[in-house]
This record gives C-alpha cells, sequence and structure tokens, in this order.
C-alpha cells in the first residue's frame, strides 16, 4: 500500500512538475501518520518485497524513518532474506544509504550474503546500488563477494549505462578494494565507450556527469 501511494506521488508529482507542496504534504501526512505505523504493527507478517518496497517507497519520495523503525525492518528483511530476490535486497540497502541510515555490520554482511547467494539473478543497477550503498554507509564489502559481484557484474556489462559502471568503480575504489587489472581495464574501456557512444549520439549536451571530481580522485588512486 505504501509502495502504491509512492507510486501515486511520483505520477502526480510530475503531472504538476514537481509544485512543492502538491502532493508531498499529503504523502507525509498519509504514510507516517497511518499507513506506516499500520504496517509496522503486522511487520512480522511481512515478506522481503513488502519490507523493500516500504524501504524504496520511503526513500524515493525524499522522506526518513527513525533508526528504530530502520533497524526493525531490516531485522525482518534479514528474516526473510533466504526467500528475497536480489532487487528486494538491493532496494533496501539502497533505500538504508539514501536515507543517511545504517544498517549493523553483522547484518549488513548477512544481506549481502544472500544477495550474492542469487547474485545471478541480479541486474547491474542492482549491483551497483547494493555496492553504492555500502560504501556510502562507509561500510566494507567482504572481498570474496565483491569479486563475485563484479564477475556477474562484468558478465552483464552490455546491459550497463556509463553512470552505473562509473558509479560501480567509485564504490569500489570508495570501499579501499582493488581490482584485477584485466578486470578494471575491461571496466575503464566499457566506460570510455559507452561516453563516446553517448557523445557521437546527443553531442556535448547529451553526456552526463558520472563521477564528481573527488569520485573521480577515488578512482585515480
Amino acid at each position: 500500500m505504501i509502495w502504491a501511494v509512492g507510486q501515486l506521488q511520483d505520477s502526480s508529482d510530475s503531472a504538476a512538475g514537481h509544485r512543492p507542496g502538491s502532493t508531498a504534504s499529503q504523502y507525509d501526512h498519509l504514510v507516517m501518520l497511518r499507513l506506516l505505523p499500520a504496517f509496522m504493527q503486522q511487520l512480522g507478517a511481512a515478506d522481503s518485497q513488502n519490507v523493500a518496497n516500504v524501504l524504496y517507497s520511503i526513500a524515493n519520495a525524499g522522506q526518513h524513518l527513525s533508526d528504530g523503525q530502520i533497524q526493525k525492518l531490516f531485522a525482518q528483511l534479514l528474516r526473510c532474506a533466504a526467500a528475497a530476490k536480489p532487487q528486494a535486497i538491493s532496494n533496501s540497502v539502497w533505500a538504508a544509504a539514501t536515507m543517511g541510515q545504517q544498517i549493523p555490520a553483522g547484518r549488513l554482511h548477512q544481506l549481502m550474503y544472500a544477495f550474492t547467494n542469487k547474485v545471478q539473478q541480479a541486474k547491474p543497477q542492482g549491483i551497483k546500488d547494493t555496492l553504492w550503498a555500502v560504501a556510502t554507509m562507509g561500510q566494507q564489502m567482504p572481498a570474496g563477494l565483491l569479486q563475485q559481484m563484479m564477475l556477474v557484474f562484468v558478465n552483464k556489462l552490455q546491459q550497463a549505462d556509463p553512470q552505473t559502471i562509473a558509479i560501480t568503480l567509485w564504490a569500489v575504489a570508495a570501499m579501499g578494494h582493488q581490482l584485477p587489472a584485466p578486470q578494471l581495464q575491461h571496466l575503464v574501456g566499457a566506460l570510455v565507450s559507452k561516453v563516446q557512444q553517448d557523445f557521437e549520439l546527443g553531442g556535448a549536451q547529451g553526456l552526463q556527469v558520472v563521477l564528481t571530481e573527488e569520485q573521480l580522485q577515488q578512482c585515480r588512486e
């Protein structure tokens, strides 16, 4: 239900030209005062997709949850992690990082193991969001899990846009990991090629800034 309201807000904001207060205040009131408390009361019956939808919708709407709410939601997500789709896990950790929240390292690592167990089903966007979230929270990804994720990422590189590749490289560097030289060269080569294609198709104005200067410096290091 919260996810559906979030989708309604996105559609309404687009139609209203994102007018401040057009639907945001209504969404805040409906979700925070009515729907979220009701969901939290029934949390024990929620599956991983329910939890992920709530977290993603609230973060995507620019709202925040308390640390207590976050921890309860992630505790329930972890209980359902074995049956969770990779996207449910990636959306959930992305939401926590977007809201400026932390997930305890032990709990986060358990979720990363669950994600990696099904990483073959993940899209490059999901792998990117997962790595970005871990790096943004200032936490570490076990090297073995990172290697498994990056192997799948490279195998699905054709599905990744320049921003997805660039942010993935930034996240790896931000966590202090080093990729094998051939893998790094392959990723950088693909990034350059895709950026050149964007330039040829859209001209200079069609290019997106995919990394900040600080992120670029971390990748160089």
